[in-house]
């Protein structure tokens, strides 16, 4: 079974992370769980409404003329996250995320083509080739947002 998923390494914050919880007894855990539900909902919105990579790429459009991966909203709802104590994971553990977000070239295993609907007619292919569509990372923007959640539970602690 194929799945993807991103792993955001920080660094530099892990330091200053250390030093609040030397002072104030917090545990790290809580301010990673609120970052991963953040850059869920971050990939979730690119999916469903912002349709561009990380890079902010616009992906490209698809023959059926749905919303490209969002046709069902299943790849959107499959998004979730896992934190630790060190390390935030976002991806999906649909078996076709990854080939959604890096490409390829599809082709049947053990018949002669494949064989789906499109547009209301069966079309039967040799192989089809899936575009690239990133759909995890983080935007310029994204970042922005995850520092000033940061920042302000960092100030929370604080006072």
């Amino acid at each position: 079974m194929a799945s993807v998923a991103i792993e955001v390494q920080e660094q530099g914050l892990e330091r200053a992370l250390r030093s609040i919880e030397r002072v104030t007894g917090w545990d790290q855990f809580e301010l990673l769980d609120i970052v991963g539900r953040l850059i869920q909902l971050q990939t979730r919105r690119r999916i469903e409404t912002e349709k561009t990579a990380p890079d902010g790429t616009p992906w490209p459009e698809n023959r059926n003329q749905t919303p490209t991966l969002y046709a069902s909203g299943a790849l959107h709802n499959s998004i979730d996250y896992r934190a630790t104590l060190s390390a935030i994971t976002v991806g999906s553990p649909l078996i076709y995320a990854a080939i959604h977000h890096f490409g390829g070239v599809i082709k049947p295993k053990k018949a002669k083509a494949l064989s789906f609907m499109a547009g209301g007619d069966r079309v039967f292919a040799k192989s089809v080739t899936i575009p690239a569509r990133p759909y995890l990372g983080l935007s310029p923007d994204n970042v922005d947002e995850i520092e000033g959640v940061v920042g302000e539970f960092i100030e929370g602690l604080l006072q």
